[in-house]
């Protein structure tokens, strides 16, 4: 059975849009820079949303719609990919 929702983060390297033709959950989105830096947070709806290409974006982070903000990601933080 298909997920109706994200769990997690996924990090999409290289990538500069995203759109939401199949998916069936609204998700939030990060766009990001080489250096990690935020340069957008959107919240796309299922079928219709659309993350048009942004000038400087290396990476589009994608989680559950609310994630992002409920961890304090916004337009210029700076993100890294880490592990324990």
């Amino acid at each position: 059975m298909a997920s109706s929702r994200v769990e997690g983060a996924l990090w999409l390297e290289p990538c500069g849009s995203v759109h939401m033709m199949g998916v069936r959950y609204p998700v939030e989105v990060a766009v990001v820079s080489g250096t990690g830096l935020v340069l957008a947070v959107r919240t796309l709806r299922p079928w219709v949303g659309f993350l048009p290409p942004r000038r400087g974006a290396r990476a589009v982070v994608e989680a559950a719609a609310g994630q992002l903000s409920r961890w304090e990601v916004r337009e210029g933080a700076v993100l890294t990919v880490g592990g324990d």
